[in-house]
């Protein structure tokens, strides 16, 4: 009886142990499985929190701080340099992030930076128990093409889970195409700070501006096109043009990405400004290149004469009386006896400048062009303006730091004319 109580007692110790042995089994593995998901879902959390962190950089963030940033750089040009900008993509990369220039906060900037956006991201990282630090090394701009500036910023970011799951550390790349249109034109900004000229994009093409049906020479479209609405300036792409981030270095040379427009003088008559030549060309990239004086160039014809190029500037029927357009704004051409302009932009505005008088042009006759009147000399350079708004004109006292005009050196304390090199 003993031996069978024992035995008894044994089993149901047996018994007991094993199920105790089941239940930490169970137990254990559920509690393994359990951190498993756990740690699962919380790389999942960091995966889609880095995927929205590029996207709104990509779609949003980068757009409106780099808006923002060209913004404060056309403050700068209007307000403190009086001179172009030769460091454009440095002065932009500390603008977009931390918002200051030569040292200086810029408004535009202000509770609008990169760094700014990035401490957002940090505090919204902290509500899903994620700690986020990211690094800048640097932000570029690329001209992508004539209405697009590529902003690509180069960062390193490291995120860890505070709960343990997981730390990364990645280098990234993002790049945004950045619309130009609805940001002002450096040139404007720079020659005429009381102007305002936002960029749009021409609702026509430059062929389509004149009707020369049986020779009318029909011009509404082009006048339409020049009035202002709401401060806008129509742009043309043009290969000839030098392109927006060239605008703000001053740098006048063409690039297959080059806008243009035409200057209307009294749009900045009217706004205040002070530099003003009705003797130069509408387009803005030759008008608002005061280095370029037309009376001192000469190209040759098809008998290799000399040619002076203010020859071809040029009023134009039906359009107004301070409209004038160079015949030869384009690139030039060697005939076999020196450089001679290509019609260039006149290519694809038809004035109603016919091929027998672009031949008689050639052969050095009188110039006689159906609808224009050309051969008037231009200003020999750009005009004074008065002291007070920080520029000094020709024959002017150039001391104590005051800058002579664009196209002007000072030479023994005055301003004097700089000729084309």
């Amino acid at each position: 009886m003993e031996m069978k109580k024992g035995f008894l007692y044994t089993s149901v110790v047996a018994i007991f142990l094993m199920i105790l042995l089941i239940v930490v089994f169970i137990s254990g593995r559920y509690s393994f499985l359990d951190r498993q998901n756990i740690e699962e879902q919380r790389i999942r959390t960091m995966n889609e929190f880095l995927r929205d962190f590029y996207d709104d950089v990509n779609q949003r963030a980068t757009y409106i701080i780099s808006a923002r940033a060209f913004i404060a750089l056309d403050d700068y040009l209007a307000n403190h340099t009086g001179s172009y900008i030769t460091d454009v993509e440095q002065k932009f990369d500390v603008l977009f992030i931390n918002g200051t220039i030569n040292g200086s906060e810029a408004s535009p900037m202000i509770d609008s930076t990169f760094i700014d956006y990035l401490e957002k991201i940090r505090l919204n990282a902290e509500s899903l128990n994620l700690d986020i630090n990211v690094t800048v090394t640097n932000v570029s701009l690329e001209q992508s093409e004539p209405w697009y500036v590529n902003v690509t910023i180069n960062m390193t970011i490291n995120l860890t889970d505070r709960l343990g799951a997981a730390q990364w550390i990645l280098n990234k790349s993002i790049e945004t195409q950045v619309k130009i249109t609805d940001l002002e034109d450096p040139f404007y900004t720079l020659n005429c700070p009381s102007t305002v000229s936002i960029i749009q994009r021409s609702p026509y093409e430059l062929n389509e501006l004149v009707n020369d049906t049986d020779n009318i020479n029909d011009t509404s479209k082009f006048i339409e096109m020049l009035e202002r609405h709401n401060h806008t300036t129509y742009f043309f792409a043009s290969e000839y043009a030098p392109s927006f981030l060239m605008r703000y270095a001053g740098n006048f040379s063409s690039s297959p990405y080059g806008i243009f427009s035409f200057v209307d003088l009294e749009y900045l008559k009217d706004q205040g400004c002070k530099r003003i030549s009705y003797n130069k060309s509408s387009v803005d990239y030759i008008y608002f290149n005061w280095w370029f004086n037309a009376s001192k160039y000469t190209f040759k014809n098809k008998f290799c004469q000399d040619i002076p190029l203010y020859e071809s500037i040029c009023n134009v029927q039906n359009l107004p009386d301070w409209f004038r357009i160079l015949l030869y704004d384009g690139p030039v051409e060697d005939l076999g006896c020196g450089a001679t302009p290509a019609l260039g932009l006149l290519d694809a505005i038809d004035l109603n400048i016919t091929d027998e008088s672009m031949e008689m042009y050639l052969e050095f006759d009188s110039p006689s062009f159906t609808g224009v009147s050309c051969g008037e000399m231009p200003a020999p350079g750009p005009p004074e303006t008065v002291c007070g708004d920080g520029w000094i004109g020709e024959g002017e006292n150039c001391e104590d730091g005051h800058p002579c005009l664009p196209g002007y050196v000072c030479d023994d304390c005055q301003c004097i004319a700089e000729l084309p090199p």
